[in-house]
């Protein structure tokens, strides 16, 4: 388990529940391998449509990367607005970002559905261009290009200048940044466990249950 390996961090030191060990044989229509983020979002929507399958969490539920992520919750993609125009296109780009927008209004509803609290708070995401690093200058009209372009498209950011960006980032190391305002955190923790305990039906987690082997089975 992550935990053996790299300790408890103090954030996911709360209450959890606990789900037993899979000690016999089963037969469903699925099975789930991981219980993350991934894996009980895919359980939830096999449940949706009737499907019966299990979960098979090989240490803890809410114990592995998914509840050891920053906890932000951002709704722009891997590469830069700008970027991802030129590679693609202006609409390309826009429909990501905001699939992006979806994604959060989606979240919201689900802990509003299943009243679970893990602490969602939109504050906005800064990125901040840094004096002492290579080619900061070229990421600093990045973030320009890119604040022009998503103001352009009806996007909530703001450019922060110097001055806006030691007073963020808390040191003159900072010359300008990026604002996404709409972006959010969460206690991503909280959130993993949210979704095991707000149990639908069709969906059975086992704890502790590491899968030995990978069969294919074809009927003749």
């Amino acid at each position: 388990m992550a935990e053996e390996q790299f300790g408890l961090p103090y954030w996911l030191d709360l209450e959890r529940p606990t789900f037993s060990r899979l000690e016999t044989d089963k037969t469903v229509e699925a099975v789930v391998i991981g219980g993350g983020i991934c894996g009980l979002k895919i359980a939830r929507s096999l449940s949706r449509y009737g499907i019966k399958s299990i979960i098979l969490e090989g240490g803890r539920i809410g114990d592995g990367a998914s509840s050891r992520n920053q906890g932000s919750i951002n709704h722009g993609g891997a590469l830069g607005y700008a970027d991802c125009v030129r590679h693609f296109s202006r609409s390309t780009a826009q429909s990501i970002w905001q699939l992006g927008l979806e994604n959060h209004r989606l979240l919201r509803a689900e802990m509003s559905e299943f009243e679970f609290d893990c602490d969602y708070q939109i504050e906005g995401f800064t990125y901040l261009a840094r004096r002492d690093l290579p080619g900061w200058e070229t990421q600093l009209a990045n973030y320009a290009e890119d604040y022009r372009l998503l103001k352009e498209d009806g996007f909530d950011v703001a450019f922060l200048d110097e001055q806006d960006a030691t007073q963020h980032g808390g040191s003159p190391l900072y010359a300008g940044g990026l604002s996404y305002l709409n972006d959010a955190q969460f206690h991503s923790g909280k959130y993993v466990l949210g979704l095991g305990v707000s149990r639908l039906p069709n969906v059975t987690i086992f704890e502790d249950s590491r899968v030995q082997e990978n069969s294919i089975y074809k009927s003749e």
